[in-house]
């Protein structure tokens, strides 16, 4: 047994808590890259991602000297084209092939867990709590991606917390956000997305939403932010289902929204209906650029809430392997059309996959052993149009 396996399987699911917790797991099995000269996250950053990361497995980055913002740190890529940290992030060994991980993967989605609220002042996210004048989003160090990027994203490996009015449903989304100044970043999601119809319904009732963004997430938060769930369920509870414990939780006396008590940093503040700022273009995971800029909501920063010395995370938008959302996306939107199907009570799925190569997104594969006449085109059909596949 190598030492990795011999690291993760020495402790619970229970060991994971934070991004440290999971970083260390990451370095015991030598695929953490710490980078100590002085980068600039202008540009420079980026490029010595998407270099390093054309090479398949590649190690996470983490920069522990950059430009203008001392003591600041950024990781880019946490999951890169790596299956051993995607192993690690949802509580299994190193050292299992694709298939095995997105059946494991497929089986934990199944189980749900509810967030565990614990008091706020005991939260590692509140050592620093910042509102006011003393708001400034720009003390930490996010990147430019690339030249034509319409400024810093300091959200791309993130979880954009929002509630519904409705019903008091959270939702944990991956959306970007660039910075639009020391108190405001933008709120970009997609139409349809949970993020655009919570804020839809609080602007309905002519009051703003309330949002936040925590980044420097445990990577299992990443992963199950990113991925498309029911509507009416928390992601809280799909990422404690797979965690095997539930995700710790506080409930913030800004907003009202449950954070979460483990990650690095956390930005939040409030939506208003019909307030817009320029926002991109952004570099995207085809490897090029998509939407346009243009006119964009934002939030309007109340208060930051960090560790000392807290860690930015990123997600290199690119071509396959150097992008981030490849092995991560392939994995989790297989899993959740193979845990749709089989709810469905489709019978003989033998495995499913969607190649990184199309960033996860572009492509399902269902290995079926066909019983019937028509079974092949019925479980085309539902794979396309599941949750997991109709994104």
């Amino acid at each position: 047994m190598d030492d990795g396996k011999r690291v993760l399987e020495a402790g619970t699911e229970r060991s994971i808590k934070s991004l440290g917790d999971w970083l260390r797991k990451v370095e015991a099995i030598g695929e953490l890259q710490r980078i100590t000269g002085e980068v600039d996250p202008v540009l420079e950053a980026s490029t010595i991602t998407y270099l390093s990361g054309k090479t398949i497995g590649g190690p996470t980055l983490l920069f522990e000297n950059l430009k203008g913002h001392p003591g600041g740190r950024l990781l880019f890529n946490p999951f890169g084209s790596s299956l051993n940290r995607v192993a690690i992030t949802i509580r299994e060994a190193p050292g299992k092939i694709a298939i095995e991980l997105v059946r494991i993967l497929s089986g934990k989605m199944k189980e749900r867990m509810l967030p565990k609220r614990v008091d706020a002042r005991t939260a590692p996210v509140n050592q620093n709590i910042e509102q006011g004048e003393q708001v400034d989003v720009t003390q930490f160090p996010a990147p430019k991606h690339w030249p034509l990027d319409g400024g810093k994203y300091i959200g791309t490996a993130d979880a954009v917390i929002t509630r519904d009015p409705t019903n008091d449903r959270i939702n944990l989304g991956t959306f970007r956000q660039m910075i639009q100044g020391p108190k405001q970043v933008g709120f970009y999601s997609s139409p349809g997305k949970d993020a655009t119809l919570d804020r839809e319904r609080w602007w309905a009732m002519g009051k703003p939403a309330p949002v936040a963004a925590a980044y420097g997430l445990e990577p299992l938060l990443f992963l199950t932010a990113a991925t498309s769930f029911p509507k009416d369920v928390s992601e809280y509870e799909f990422a404690g289902g797979i965690n095997g414990a539930p995700i710790e939780v506080f409930e913030s006396d800004v907003t009202g929204l449950l954070l979460p008590a483990h990650a690095e940093i956390i930005i939040e503040g409030f939506s208003y209906p019909g307030q817009t700022a320029p926002e991109g273009p952004f570099g995207e995971f085809t490897g090029y650029y998509g939407r346009p800029g243009g006119a964009t909501p934002y939030i309007d920063i109340k208060a930051i809430r960090h560790r000392d010395k807290p860690i930015l995370t990123g997600a290199l938008m690119s071509d396959y392997p150097a992008n981030e959302c490849g092995t991560m996306w392939a994995m989790a939107k297989a899993a959740k059309v193979w845990n749709d199907l089989n709810a469905m009570g489709v019978p003989g799925i033998k495995g499913v996959w969607s190649p990184p190569e199309a960033a996860g997104w572009g492509m399902t594969v269902v290995s079926i052993e066909q019983r019937y006449a028509g079974h092949a085109a019925q479980v085309g059909a539902l794979a396309a149009q599941c949750m997991g596949g109709a994104y």
